[in-house]
């Protein structure tokens, strides 16, 4: 690899990290709020909408300026969506971390949400014993640092590479002298 090379792939991952931590911040502060006030459906389709086009705006930012990172070698879809995934894989770390807390300050949320699912199941007919194990199970798992952590990082790359794909439309750039389709 040569020296350009090694510059803007070390740019790139300091790029997806930067932004990865502020949109992750973000994401996961208004995770939160959604979470506490849940009884205003209202204000919850307020912040949903504000965590949608915050992460849409971050992602789109911190894209743009990696394309012009990338000056006259162009910037491909490809490149675009292999960044988007670097930072959400960033901002997935965080808001992991920011839903293990919150997990951890009221976990009588969560229980209220599995007692909730364990009342419509047995409802259903399903067998008590089986549903109050997989209640317990669950409510261990999401008490678990790693489990939770990963998992945010798996719903962040899912939730950015799907948004990722329009953006990375938007911010991609042809080269010149290049032909293929996926830079026009």
């Amino acid at each position: 690899m040569d020296d350009s090379k090694k510059i803007l792939n070390k740019i790139e991952w300091r790029e997806a990290a930067t932004g990865g931590l502020y949109m992750g911040v973000v994401y996961a502060a208004l995770s939160i709020a959604t979470r506490y006030l849940q009884a205003n459906q209202q204000i919850v389709s307020v912040i949903s909408a504000i965590s949608f086009f915050s992460v849409a705006g971050f992602l789109f930012a911190y894209a743009s300026r990696m394309s012009r990172q990338y000056g006259v070698q162009g910037y491909t879809f490809f490149q675009s969506m292999r960044f988007i995934l670097k930072m959400s894989m960033f901002a997935g770390v965080i808001a992991g971390i920011g839903m293990f807390i919150q997990n951890r300050i009221a976990p009588e949320i969560i229980q209220q949400q599995l007692e909730v699912m364990r009342d419509f199941y047995i409802d259903k007919g399903w067998d008590a014993q089986l549903i109050d194990q997989s209640v317990s199970m669950t409510e261990r798992l999401m008490l678990n640092p790693l489990f939770v952590v990963f998992g945010g990082i798996g719903s962040m790359i899912l939730y950015g590479g799907l948004m990722g794909i329009i953006v990375s439309l938007f911010v991609r750039r042809r080269s010149p002298g290049s032909q293929t389709p996926f830079n026009n």
